[in-house]
């Protein structure tokens, strides 16, 4: 016979961290750039999204140091430029366990 818990754990302790990816731009983009040219995308997944400051942008692809595909402004966020050198990254807060 299964054991049964003596009690629920909150939401909280059912996630765990995982996939906190992050890379730098390398060189600036403007706010309608389609390929974002990065230091790495080395453990990025081959298609997703990303952040840099407050805008999420999705991409379709990747080589060894671009997003390719990429479409801006992204889950109702704002496209804009960013300078060179700016953090993008890309989490995935949270995954039930």
């Amino acid at each position: 016979m299964a054991s049964v818990p003596s009690s629920v754990p909150t939401t909280l302790g059912l996630l765990t961290s995982v996939n906190n990816l992050a890379t730098t731009l390398n060189g600036s983009i403007t706010d309608s750039a389609a390929t974002i040219t990065v230091n790495s995308t080395a453990s990025f997944p081959n298609s997703g999204d990303f952040t840099v400051g407050s805008e999420v942008i999705t991409y379709t692809g990747k080589n060894a140091t671009q997003f390719t595909g990429c479409s801006r402004g992204a889950d109702g966020t704002a496209a804009a430029s960013h300078n060179s050198a700016a953090a993008a990254s890309q989490f995935q807060n949270a995954r039930y366990h």
